[in-house]
């Protein structure tokens, strides 16, 4: 997947039409996308008990998806007729994060296998008129002691104001990076990454609160073994 940038600068029209929307509206769409993208989720996460772990994930990537092993690699290539593991691992998202518009989102939780243990993964979901909810970006890590788990997901939107401070922030934003870099296509959302020559990662998620970008998520990889 090519660096992305975020979407051009928005016309009047559009301006306008996001002014007009309520904060009622917004909720709403936030409320659907996030409970599109956990099931989304869901299905993902059995699919890969049911026809494989890699079989699972090449099925629900994005044509352009990206994951890492510990490289970055093009997911489609690298999943394709890939053996799965005799056991699947499993997992279920703890947070969502979800654009304005409603056709992004990030989740982040926990996973379990027999043999490798507990872990975290973040996952980048991106939605289409043609082929539905599709991860873009997947990463994830072994951990020594699980994460809690809360009692109910923990759902957090994108703002929706400011539309033009938005699009001028974003476009300052991606001017001034030197990490890969994906924007939803509201610019609500936004998914830096940077991979080191062992293998160490980080990857940041960042969010539009009306009038910056705040860090949602941050995780740190260690250098592989591998």
């Amino acid at each position: 997947m090519a660096q992305q940038g975020p979407p051009p600068p928005p016309t009047d029209f559009q301006a306008l039409m996001d002014a007009w929307d309520s904060p009622e509206e917004d909720a709403q769409i936030a409320a659907q996308a996030a409970d599109a993208v956990l099931a989304a989720e869901a299905r993902f996460a059995e699919l890969a008990r049911t026809i494989g772990q890699w079989r699972a994930f090449h099925a629900t990537a994005h044509v352009d998806a990206r994951m890492f092993v510990p490289q970055e690699v093009h997911a489609v290539s690298w999943l394709a007729d890939r053996p799965d593991p005799p056991v699947a691992v499993s997992w279920q998202p703890q947070a969502v994060y979800t654009s304005c518009n409603g056709r992004a989102a990030v989740t982040t939780g926990g996973w379990h296998h027999p043999a490798d243990g507990v872990g975290y993964f973040t996952t980048v979901w991106q939605q289409s008129h043609s082929d539905g909810w599709r991860w873009v970006v997947d990463h994830g890590d072994r951990l020594q002691t699980a994460r809690p788990t809360p009692a109910e997901v923990t759902r957090r939107a994108a703002s929706c104001a400011n539309f033009l401070a938005r699009s001028t922030a974003a476009r300052h934003l991606y001017s001034s990076m030197t990490r890969r870099t994906w924007f939803s296509d509201d610019s609500s959302l936004v998914v830096e990454w940077q991979v080191g020559a062992m293998g160490e990662r980080e990857l940041w998620v960042r969010m539009w609160n009306g009038t910056d970008y705040v860090e949602v998520i941050h995780d740190v990889v260690g250098a592989s073994d591998r």
